[in-house]
């Protein structure tokens, strides 16, 4: 079946044992209404000749039939060479104002609403507003999850699959960790812990390493960005979260929705 999607997140590249590949997991909406979650996995997106390697909001036609590898409803398995790019929805100056009919349409009561729907219809993406997010804990990376994913790519390498090939650089776990503590808008919830892998996590990492940043000025500015700016009064936050394909009941956060608070006419006469 043809898919038109507004990817709006991509989780840092990982390899699938499965497929001996690179694989980035994409989540996406729906173009045409009624809107829906669409998963694109696996994708090797570093794969993807450059004229297809597509930016979150930026739209995208694609070839895709149902995961007969993935149970979660929401997956599809993209024909990689149908790709065809289209528009790119930026920000509106930070307001998101084509960006977020998209997230309304869809938009969970709740972090354990959609725990509830996982187990009763399989749910394994959502977007919601946290009531209360208490903290981020940066940390470095767990050096076990690092050594099996290198393993992974040593073995795919001698294969000669593209994710060991000469024409890329070399995929390197993600180096650091961080899991959001906060509460949702539900009145029993009992509090959530869970990890940030977005994409844009590990691309801030290698461009304050590439500066010369230590570790630990690193796991400050991380922190600073997607919790001291994000989660502030600022901005109307939303998390993007998704399902574990072999832990479906364990979610992890995807990306953040993060447009500027507007004031409202009552507050802007205040100043």
């Amino acid at each position: 079946m043809t898919l038109k999607v507004l990817p709006v997140v991509k989780a840092y590249p990982v390899i699938d044992p499965v497929s001996q590949t690179e694989a980035v997991c994409v989540a996406g909406i729906s173009m045409d209404a009624p809107h829906r979650w669409i998963r694109l996995f696996p994708l090797d997106y570093r794969g993807l000749v450059y004229a297809k390697r597509f930016k979150k909001y930026e739209v995208i036609e694609l070839d895709a039939s149902k995961s007969t590898k993935d149970s979660r409803p929401e997956s599809f398995t993209p024909v990689l060479d149908s790709i065809i790019v289209g528009e790119f929805i930026d920000t509106d100056n930070g307001t998101w104002r084509r960006r977020l009919p998209f997230f309304d349409a869809i938009e969970d009561e709740s972090m354990c609403e959609i725990q509830r729907r996982q187990k009763t219809e399989r749910k394994s993406l959502g977007v919601f507003r946290p009531l209360d997010v208490t903290d981020l804990k940066v940390t470095p990376a767990e050096e076990g999850f690092a050594e099996s994913q290198r393993a992974l790519l040593n073995q795919a390498s001698l294969f000669g699959d593209r994710a060991g090939d000469a024409t890329r650089a070399a995929l390197e776990p993600l180096p650091v960790k961080a899991k959001f503590s906060y509460r949702c808008a539900d009145s029993a919830c009992p509090g959530h812990n869970q990890s940030l892998i977005d994409w844009e996590l590990g691309a801030l990492y290698r461009t304050l390493a590439e500066k010369g940043d230590d570790e630990a000025t690193i796991h400050m500015k991380i922190r600073q960005k997607f919790f001291d700016q994000y989660c502030s009064d600022r901005y109307e936050m939303r998390f993007i979260t998704g399902s574990m394909l072999k832990h479906p009941g364990s979610f992890l956060i995807l990306g953040l929705v993060h447009p500027r608070r507007v004031a409202s006419p009552q507050e802007a006469t205040l100043f």
